[in-house]
């Protein structure tokens, strides 16, 4: 396993500790109550169990370099959201769960999961396997890469981080920007997404953060050099000890002629005292 990858799991780990996701999770629900076999799922989540919360369609990570953008149907939890200058958490879920039924259309229920890390000096693009391996000792039930995107289904692990998950959960990985994007997946007990659909919804937030994200031009055309940056700082320090002055303080240029004016004076009052001489003479 590369050191990248381990480093993306270490930090997925520390944003996902369970206890911080179960705790967003029951905030979300309200309740979670296991479906019945042959029943309806909507007791993983559940609009009508929830109270309104904030959702975006939209939201930068990274210094916003990393955008992501949901699949149609689901939203960010904005209350979730961990934007940070090098990298990011966001937890998905469907629109009409998070917003206690005001808004979205029916979806399959479901939570995803997004992590940004940037990208260790150096480092190599990780592989389906270094995915894979990365989470052992969790069985890979299936693993596949498409289009820059390395997915894994995994055999266990779901249930502990989701109350009422299904064990078998969906992991995937990607480049973007320089940074690495980590996905994850889960979903009620042998429903379709843990199965197989799962993957398809991955693929789909992964062209929505690939689209909704700066091209390397962009970000190039918006990042100041150092001298840039440099000369950015030294006009901003200069206005900053300019509003600091007192309005008080004298002109310097202006004065020599302040200095200059009781000479004039003098000068204009000898040529008066003389022309009187002059006039007394006469």
């Amino acid at each position: 396993m590369s050191d990248w990858t381990r480093t993306l799991t270490r930090g997925a780990a520390a944003a996902l500790k369970p206890g911080l996701l179960l705790g967003a999770v029951a905030a979300m629900t309200g309740c979670l109550e296991a479906p019945q076999h042959g029943g309806s799922q909507a007791g993983f989540l559940s609009s009508s169990q929830t109270r309104p919360r904030e959702v975006l369609q939209e939201a930068g990570m990274a210094s916003g370099v990393v955008k992501v953008s949901p699949p149609v149907g689901y939203c960010i939890d904005a209350r979730s959201l961990r934007a940070t200058r090098n990298g990011g958490f966001a937890l998905l879920a469907s629109c009409r769960v998070l917003s206690a039924g005001q808004q979205g259309q029916s979806v399959a229920p479901v939570i995803m999961t997004v992590s940004v890390l940037p990208r260790s000096a150096g480092a190599e693009m990780p592989t389906t396997a270094d995915l894979a391996a990365s989470f052992a000792p969790a069985k890979p039930l299936w693993t596949g890469e498409t289009t820059g995107v390395h997915v894994v289904q995994l055999a266990a692990g779901g249930d502990q981080m989701v109350p009422n998950a299904d064990p078998r959960h969906w992991r995937a990985m990607m480049l973007m920007n320089d940074h690495l994007v980590g996905l994850a997946l889960y979903g009620p007990v042998d429903s379709d997404v843990v199965i197989s659909g799962g993957r398809d919804l991955l693929i789909d937030l992964a062209a929505g953060i690939r689209n909704a994200s700066p091209t390397p031009e962009t970000i190039a055309r918006h990042t100041d050099t150092p001298e840039e940056a440099a000369e950015i700082e030294s006009s901003e320090t200069r206005a900053a000890i300019s509003d600091a002055l007192p309005d008080t303080i004298p002109d310097a240029e202006a004065a020599p002629d302040a200095e200059a004016a009781p000479g004039a004076g003098q000068a204009a009052s000898i040529s008066a005292g003389d022309q009187a001489k002059r006039r007394g003479r006469t």
